[in-house]
């Protein structure tokens, strides 16, 4: 067993030269929804939290092969984590929707075509802005197209390869993939994890291949993602369900350390990048929490005590900002 596993993973070491390591579970359990994500990166990705209001008019940054972008105006206001000042990475909304786009480096995007075509850059905010549950959002994702859409000074100048989760405070999860040109969407039930590559039903059939014994739990520290994705998998279905509030918001917590990469040396992190930031959503009581890399504490934001209709303009917060506790305030311009 403990021989398969290793080398499985000296393989991905090999054909898998993963730039964002990123981890994402579901705690969907006992009736409070919790949810978390890992953003691990070799470099900082200027992250800032941002809030989007309702009513705002949006538009796509490219077109589809008629020419037209996709437009569209915000019925529901969220809290967005956007990096290098151009992509959403992470969400929440007033609904309880989340999302979070993770690397997943086969990934193949749309070509252009009829229908109204989106870049990764807006995918997930096009979800928070249009919908309130899983249901609504796979409605949405059947009528449009994401396309490639290079960034420039980031990932050699090509196109991010990113796959999508979404979430809702029903308890519902999708995976949102592109194979081939294809989009694939994929709905688990429970506990669902996602890392990067393999593709998402590859992975599934990964995790098959290991169980919690003792030899398979005394591997070495490995971070590549089809580790990640089995050790979550497997902590998760093993887990005894939660008996109130706090107790999911500790246990989210406690899981995600199994996926936090410390930064070590140069040579570490050209196979498993460091955690740059850790976030923990809270999808019934719409708490955003944040633990910086590095840093001893954790602070929130309570998406109850923001105004989401344009009338009080907010300022964007640094991720890194070291503030304690709930800094909801600190969105004030005044």
């Amino acid at each position: 067993m403990k021989k398969l596993f290793l080398s499985i993973i000296f393989c991905l070491l090999i054909i898998n030269n993963t730039t964002l390591a990123c981890s994402e579970f579901f705690l969907n359990q006992g009736g409070y929804p919790t949810s978390a994500r890992t953003m691990d990166f070799v470099s900082d990705l200027k992250s800032k939290f941002v809030v989007n209001y309702r009513g705002t008019e949006r538009t796509s940054y490219i077109n589809n092969a008629k020419g037209k972008a996709l437009t569209w105006t915000s019925k529901y206001g969220s809290i967005t984590v956007n990096c290098l000042d151009f992509a959403v990475a992470d969400g929440i909304n007033e609904k309880g929707l989340s999302g979070a786009i993770l690397w997943l480096g086969p990934t193949e995007y749309a070509k252009p075509g009829k229908k109204p075509a989106l870049t990764y850059a807006k995918w997930i905010q096009y979800f928070l802005d249009n919908c309130e549950d899983v249901k609504q959002a796979i409605r949405l994702a059947k009528k449009i197209d994401v396309l490639a859409y290079p960034l420039e000074g980031f990932n050699e100048g090509k196109p991010a390869p990113l796959h999508l989760v979404l979430h809702d405070a029903k308890g519902k999860t999708a995976v949102f993939e592109y194979k081939e040109g294809k989009l694939r969407i994929y709905k688990p039930k429970r506990n669902p994890v996602l890392t990067n590559g393999p593709f998402y039903k590859e992975q599934l059939k990964n995790v098959d291949k290991y169980n919690d014994d003792e030899e398979t739990f005394k591997a070495p520290l490995v971070m590549e993602s089809v580790y990640r994705f089995a050790r979550l998998s497997l902590v998760l279905d093993k887990a005894e369900t939660v008996n109130d509030h706090q107790e999911a918001i500790n246990r989210t917590f406690n899981v995600m350390n199994l996926v936090t990469m410390p930064r070590l040396n140069d040579e570490n992190i050209k196979t498993a990048p460091p955690t740059l930031w850790r976030l923990v959503r809270d999808h019934s009581n719409l708490v955003y929490y944040i633990n910086p890399s590095g840093v001893p504490f954790t602070k929130w934001i309570n998406l109850k005590n923001i105004d989401f209709s344009g009338k009080i303009k907010y300022k964007q917060i640094s991720v890194k900002d070291k503030s304690i506790g709930d800094i909801t305030k600190l969105f004030s311009s005044k």
